[in-house]
């Protein structure tokens, strides 16, 4: 599924500022022209946002189970780091993966634009793993199988006498591949 196409870099810029030490967006006073005249003027709908809303932290809420943070802009949801990644780069990110896996940290020296690929690089070890890596198993003969998934292909990397052989062995081909060193952190 497609992400959906950002606010322009502009109007991201007037509405936010960013602070790329702690990762943090904040909602920046707005002038009577973001309003349209109503029950109450723009000029008193500014005011009453920006008491209210003027430097206070946005993008607070935190969406599914991997804790992204994100919020709404004219009622339509964002994820923070592709709104972080457009107002610093000015274009539209494709899968920003966060280096060190958690998916709250919005630091800009954290996250990295790259491909669906790119980002399964990085994953950390599911919960359910029992062999403590990825790719890692013993099958029915008592010998440890490792095997790793890259470039939609899934590539048999043997079988092997011991665990740590078959660890090895993934561990060099993750490298080849050029896979993350977080790959395979603990849940």
């Amino acid at each position: 599924m497609a992400a959906k196409a950002l606010p322009a870099q502009d109007v991201l810029l007037q509405l936010l500022s960013y602070d790329p030490e702690t990762g943090k967006l904040f909602w920046k006073e707005r002038g009577p022209e973001w309003f349209a005249d109503g029950k109450m003027s723009a000029v008193s709908r500014s005011r009453i946002w920006n008491a209210q809303n003027s430097g206070v932290e946005a993008f607070t809420s935190l969406l599914g189970k991997h804790g992204h943070r994100c919020g709404y802009i004219w009622n339509v949801q964002y994820l923070a780091h592709r709104v972080i990644w457009k107002m610093e780069f000015g274009d539209e990110p494709k899968v920003i993966d966060h280096s060190d896996g958690d998916a709250s940290n919005n630091r800009l020296s954290n996250l990295r634009n790259g491909t669906s690929s790119d980002n399964q690089k990085n994953r950390k070890l599911p919960k359910n793993n029992t062999t403590g890596f990825h790719g890692i198993w013993k099958d029915a003969q008592g010998r440890w199988r490792a095997e790793i998934n890259t470039r939609g292909r899934r590539i048999s990397l043997g079988s092997h006498e011991t665990k740590e052989a078959a660890i090895e062995a993934r561990k060099a081909a993750e490298r080849k591949y050029g896979f993350h060193p977080n790959h395979g952190r603990s849940a």
